[in-house]
C-alpha cells in the first residue's frame, strides 16, 4: 500500500501562496526540462536528479538521455512500468504501483552546487489524440525550502519502495546542500521561456494562416461542387449548413442556425442522422425525386472524446446513378436477348429429339396396328394382346416424353401460381412414396428432425419436379432388387434432399454435362430416356435458389445432393429463388 502523498498537492499545501499553477502542455514541459538538464550535460556537472515520466512514443528516447546524464549525475527515475532492458545500472529505476499518486504527475527536480530546481505537473485527464498537447497543472520553484521538501519527499517515495537505497540517496543528498538562486541560471531559464514564448506565437501566426488558406479553399470547393454540409445536434436539430443549392433541398441560407430552423430534407436523411448520432458512420444513396439522388455521408464529431453531433455530406449524384441505372438496365436487356437465343437454340434442339423419339414409337405403333388390321383374323388372342400392349407402352413412352418437354417449357410459368404451404414432416415422404408406389419400387425414406420447421412456404411445382426426376433416375438406373435411399434433412439456413441408389454410376467426364438438356451418359445402354430429366432437376433449382451436387462411381452407385435456402427455415417465409 502506498503511505505517501502526491508531489504536486503536497507544494501546494506547504507552499501554496509562494506557488502560482499553471496550465502548459507536456511538450513545454519536455522543451523547459531538456534546457535544465542541458546545464548537467554541457557543464559536465555532478547533480542529483530526480524524474518521473508517463509512458509515451518518446519512451525509449528518453531513458537513453537519462543514461548520458547519469556519467555526471546519480539519476532516479519513477514511472509506472518496466523500462527498456540494457538501461545504465547509474540510472536507479523506480516502477510506481499502479495506485501511486506519482503516476498522475510529471516532475523533474535537479540537486547541484549551481542550481536547484523543482518542476511539478499534475495531469489534467483530458481526453487528447496528440499526446504532446496534453495539458498539465504545472507549479516550479528554485526555493531551498521547496526543494528540501521536495527532497524528503522522494527519500520517503524511495524508502517504500528501494529501502536499500535509502543510506545511499541521503549521503548524495549531503552532497549538494541548498544553495541560492543563482543568477546565470535564472536569466538563461527566463531567455528559454522568452524564446519559446516567441517560438509559440510564431507557430500560432503560421497556423492562422494555414487555416485561413484552407478555409479558402474549403470554401471554393463548397461553392463550386454540389455538396451541402450539414451539422445536426444530438437532438436531430440542424445547427449549421453550408454549400451548393441542391435539386429538392428548398434552403436559401448558409451558416451556422441561431435558432432550429426546418429545411426540406428527405425523411431518409434525417434518420440517417440519427444513425450516426449513435456513433455509426452511414453512406447510402437517398432516392429524392424520380431523377433526383442525393450521396448521404454521416460521421459522429467528437469533442473531449464525446459524440457532440453529427456531420452530414450531401452531394448530387443523380448523373452518376441514372448513368448505372441506365448501364444495369442495358445488361438487363442485353441478358433477356442472350436468353432468347439460348431458349431459341434450345427449342430447336428440342423439337429435332422430340422427331426423334416420337419417330421410334410412332414407327412401333404402326407396325403393331397394321398387323392387328391385316391379319387379324390370323393372330391368336395372345398375340393380339400382345401388339395391344406394345401400342399402349409407346402411347405411355410419348405421354413422358411430352410431359418433360412441357414441364421444361412451362415451369416459369406456373411458378408464381404454386406457393403453398408445407408440412415437411409429412409433404416429402407423401410425395417419395408416391413416386415410388408410381415406379413400383421400394424406397428406404430417413427424415432427420433436427432443425426442421413446422411449416414452411415454398413452390411447390419446382420442387415436386426435382424429387420426382432425381427418384426416377434412380429407379431407372439401379436394378430393382437394390435400394434406393431418400433422406431430408434441415440446416439453420437450408432444406437437404439426398437421393442415393446403388445402380449402374456415371462417367466421371460425363458429370459436368448431366444438366445439359438432351445429354444422356454413354453408358446408359438400352435404358430409355429423353435426356431432360437433369435439366428439369437444374431449371427448378433455379428457380428455387437452389444448389445440386452429384458424387459417384461405376458399378457403384450415385448419391445426388439438393441444398435449397429457407430464408431460416422459419415459418410463412418462402424460397422463391
Amino acid at each position: 500500500m502506498v503511505k505517501h502523498p502526491s508531489l504536486y498537492l503536497l507544494l501546494i499545501q506547504q507552499f501554496g501562496d509562494q506557488l502560482p499553477v499553471f496550465s502548459l502542455t507536456k511538450s513545454t514541459l519536455v522543451h523547459l526540462s531538456h534546457m535544465l538538464e542541458g546545464f548537467i550535460l554541457t557543464n559536465q556537472t555532478p547533480a542529483l536528479l530526480f524524474t518521473g515520466f508517463q509512458k509515451s512514443s518518446h519512451w525509449r528516447q528518453e531513458t537513453e538521455r537519462y543514461q548520458a546524464i547519469a556519467q555526471y549525475a546519480q539519476v532516479y527515475l519513477f514511472a509506472g512500468k518496466p523500462f527498456p532492458q540494457g538501461s545504465n545500472p547509474s540510472v536507479i529505476q523506480i516502477e510506481l504501483a499502479e495506485d501511486d499518486p506519482l503516476r498522475q504527475e510529471w516532475f523533474l527536480a535537479i540537486f547541484s552546487a549551481e542550481f536547484q530546481v523543482v518542476f511539478c505537473g499534475l495531469d489534467q485527464l483530458e481526453p487528447t489524440t496528440d499526446e504532446s498537447t496534453r495539458r498539465f497543472d504545472t507549479i516550479w520553484s528554485f526555493d531551498t525550502q521547496v526543494m528540501g521538501a521536495v527532497g524528503d519527499l522522494l527519500e520517503q517515495v524511495i524508502a517504500d519502495y528501494r529501502p536499500e537505497l535509502l543510506a545511499q540517496l541521503r549521503y548524495t543528498r549531503q552532497q549538494f546542500p541548498p544553495v541560492p538562486l543563482n543568477p546565470v541560471v535564472m536569466s538563461r531559464f527566463t531567455l528559454e521561456l522568452t524564446q519559446l514564448e516567441r517560438q509559440i506565437h510564431t507557430d500560432l501566426l503560421n497556423q492562422q494562416q494555414r487555416l485561413r488558406r484552407q478555409t479558402a479553399i474549403y470554401q471554393s470547393v463548397l461553392e463550386s461542387a454540389p455538396l451541402t454540409v450539414l451539422l445536426f445536434s444530438l437532438d436531430g436539430e440542424m445547427i449549421f449548413v453550408e454549400g451548393s443549392d441542391l435539386p429538392n433541398f428548398g434552403r436559401n441560407f448558409s451558416g451556422f442556425i441561431e435558432s432550429p430552423m426546418l429545411l426540406n430534407l428527405p425523411p431518409a436523411i434525417q434518420q440517417i442522422a440519427q444513425v450516426a448520432a449513435a456513433g455509426t458512420p452511414a453512406n447510402v444513396i437517398v432516392p429524392v425525386a424520380e431523377t433526383v439522388y442525393y450521396d448521404v455521408r454521416t460521421e459522429p464529431f467528437y469533442q473531449e472524446g464525446e459524440i457532440q453531433g453529427v456531420l452530414c455530406l450531401i452531394l448530387d449524384s443523380s448523373e452518376r446513378v441514372l448513368a448505372e441505372i441506365h448501364q444495369m438496365e442495358r445488361m438487363q436487356l442485353s441478358l433477356a436477348l442472350q436468353k432468347e437465343q439460348e431458349v431459341n437454340l434450345f427449342r430447336k434442339q428440342l423439337m429435332l429429339t422430340l422427331a426423334h423419339e416420337l419417330r421410334t414409337p410412332l414407327a412401333v405403333m404402326l407396325s403393331a396396328s397394321d398387323l392387328l388390321i391385316k391379319y387379324a383374323d390370323r393372330l391368336t388372342p395372345a398375340k393380339r394382346e400382345e401388339r395391344l400392349h406394345s401400342i399402349q407402352t409407346q402411347i405411355q413412352h410419348l405421354q413422358t416424353t411430352l410431359d418433360s418437354i412441357q414441364t421444361t417449357i412451362v415451369n416459369d410459368v406456373r411458378l408464381g401460381q404454386t406457393q403453398r404451404e408445407i408440412t415437411p414432416a409429412t409433404f416429402f415422404a407423401e410425395e417419395a412414396n408416391a413416386v415410388a408406389q408410381q415406379e413400383n419400387r421400394q424406397l428406404i425414406y430417413i427424415h432427420h428432425p433436427p432443425h426442421a420447421p413446422e411449416t414452411v412456404t415454398i413452390a411447390t411445382i419446382p420442387l415436386l419436379q426435382v424429387i420426382k426426376n432425381l427418384l426416377t433416375n434412380a429407379f431407372k438406373y439401379s436394378a430393382p432388387e437394390r435400394p434406393v435411399t431418400f433422406e431430408v434433412y434441415y440446416t439453420p439456413e437450408a432444406l437437404h434432399l439426398r437421393v442415393t441408389d446403388e445402380g449402374i454410376g456415371i462417367p466421371p467426364e460425363a458429370i459436368p454435362y448431366l444438366t445439359e438438356p438432351l445429354y444422356r451418359a454413354n453408358n446408359v445402354g438400352e435404358v430409355s430416356g429423353s435426356g431432360l430429366g437433369m435439366t428439369i432437376v437444374k431449371s427448378s433449382l433455379n428457380l428455387l435458389g437452389g444448389t445440386l451436387q452429384i458424387e459417384s462411381a461405376l458399378h457403384v452407385g450415385t448419391q445426388i445432393t439438393v441444398k435449397i435456402p429457407l430464408d431460416g427455415a422459419l415459418p410463412g417465409r418462402i424460397a422463391n429463388g
